[in-house]
């Protein structure tokens, strides 16, 4: 592949990372765990996020999807992420 074929790739990875839309969301043993509409799975810490890290465990089991799956969000701690965040983090770390 040459640079042009490399940066289009590159490109459509992440259009298609931020068109990710989750199918289901939970929370346990202290990571959070996505199942995305084209079948990826992903698990992270809750610790990754610092704004999720004090939540109480019941809280942040009180988790739901929003946008049909756009958005991961919990509504007790006022805090939501992308499916796409989690999936990079997930990759990254």
């Amino acid at each position: 592949m040459d640079m042009e074929e490399v940066k289009f790739m590159d490109i459509m990875n992440t259009v298609k990372a931020l068109d990710t839309k989750a199918r289901r969301v939970w929370v346990e043993a202290g990571r959070i765990q996505l199942e995305t509409e084209d079948g990826r799975i992903a698990s992270v810490p809750v610790s990754f996020y610092p704004q999720l890290a004090w939540g109480k465990e019941e809280d942040l089991k009180k988790v739901r999807l929003l946008g049909g799956g756009q958005m991961i969000h919990w509504p007790r701690l006022e805090e939501a992420l992308r499916p796409s965040d989690l999936l990079r983090d997930a990759k990254g770390r």
